[in-house]
């Protein structure tokens, strides 16, 4: 078998002064063990965060203050499985489909 791509679904705009939880599906495939989330500002492509979690789960946590509020931004993320090196951005899956989303201050 092989990893199969995730799925991110639609990400709700969040106060980027918290952390947030972003959740992802895959169907089939391998076991995961780890995922890398890479997020880019949509405004010039820039890579604003790229980290890896070891887990077995399908969630990954970005923390407060990592990104900015009032800026527009899509997330991608792929998964690995027990038997690939998670320093290298080339292996694993294929990274899932851009999801984009905003951060917005809390209203008050």
């Amino acid at each position: 078998m092989a990893l199969s791509t995730p799925l991110l679904p639609v990400i709700a705009a969040f106060d980027a002064l918290f952390p947030y939880s972003i959740t992802f599906t895959v169907q089939g495939g391998d076991q995961v063990v780890a995922n890398r989330l890479l997020i880019k500002k949509n405004s010039n492509l820039s890579t604003v965060y790229n980290d890896v979690v070891s887990s077995y789960g399908f969630t990954h946590i970005i923390p407060a203050n990592t990104l900015e509020n009032g800026e527009y931004y899509i997330a991608q993320i792929k998964t690995y499985g027990v038997n690939d090196d998670i320093t290298d951005v080339n292996a694993g899956s294929a990274w899932s489909f851009g999801s984009p989303f905003y951060c917005y201050t809390t209203p008050t």
